[in-house]
């Protein structure tokens, strides 16, 4: 790589010098959301525990109590870590609170991958969370709100946004069931897709194809650095489109009731 800027600019300096330094790698990195007071994508810039990668984007949200102590609202006896493998993909359930710091070591506090997505839920369980091509949030519900309220309150789904490929999440035990919902069948009339929230569910809206080519071809134009946050959203935002993509093509189909299992191993 010196050798060719040499080249180049020895057309127009004499005898130039050129010696280039890494500063930093950012073509890794994972998503954390939920009841942390950072939610994004985070680089990978080395080797990181779950803890680490919670600490390093603001820890988990507390808040004041009566007397000033803190409360904690994160539940870190049930954080998520969903991870790739293949065409496949893994919720992986870790407890790290209430352990000795051994056991945390040996057994919860395991390395975050690249590409892994980190859910910590929150005590109240009448929370949702919206992440993906909006504005992300932490939403508290009403009795009966359901899907449509809850993106309306985050401003809505952008024209970048895949608003016929909505994924909704809603963790339950050692799983989670999720719906492929298609806004345009709710603007369509059909309401059974409008679904019924309940606290703790995920609502990630995935990024149109236009969009990531748009930002790819900006990314390699010479305009990296500020493009760099929004290109591995956009990483994300294409590989969840594309399993549930096929999820969706695969096992839904016409029939907007139908809603699938992820299996879940708790001890991995």
């Amino acid at each position: 790589m010196e050798e060719v800027f040499k080249e180049r600019l020895s057309e127009h300096i004499f005898s130039p010098e050129v010696s280039i330094v890494v500063t930093s790698v950012a073509s890794k990195s994972y998503f954390i959301f939920g009841a942390v007071n950072r939610v994004g994508p985070s680089p990978l810039f080395r080797d990181t525990t779950l803890l680490q990668a919670i600490l390093s984007n603001g820890g988990p949200i507390s808040r004041p109590e009566g007397n000033g102590g803190p409360v904690p609202i994160a539940d870190m006896s049930r954080i998520r870590v969903i991870r790739n493998h293949g065409n496949t993909r893994e919720v992986i359930t870790k407890n790290l609170s209430g352990m000795s710091a051994q056991e945390m070591m040996l057994y919860e506090d395991i390395p975050i991958q690249a590409g892994d997505i980190i859910y910590v839920p929150s005590k109240d369980e009448r929370l949702v969370y919206v992440f993906g091509e909006v504005r992300p949030a932490i939403l508290p519900i009403r009795e009966n709100a359901r899907l449509l309220d809850a993106l309306l309150s985050v401003g809505g789904i952008p024209p970048s946004g895949q608003d016929d490929q909505i994924l909704v999440i809603r963790p339950q035990g050692n799983g989670a069931r999720y719906w492929c919902v298609s806004m345009k069948a709710i603007e369509r009339g059909q309401l059974s897709q409008n679904i019924m929230l309940e606290g703790g569910d995920i609502i990630y809206v995935p990024q149109k194809f236009i969009s990531k080519v748009a930002e790819f071809v900006q990314l390699f134009a010479g305009a990296a650095g500020p493009f760099m946050s929004t290109y591995l959203t956009a990483w994300d935002a294409w590989w969840v489109h594309e399993r549930f993509s096929a999820l969706r093509a695969r096992n839904f189909g016409n029939n907007d009731s139908v809603i699938n299992q992820i299996n879940v191993n708790p001890d991995l």
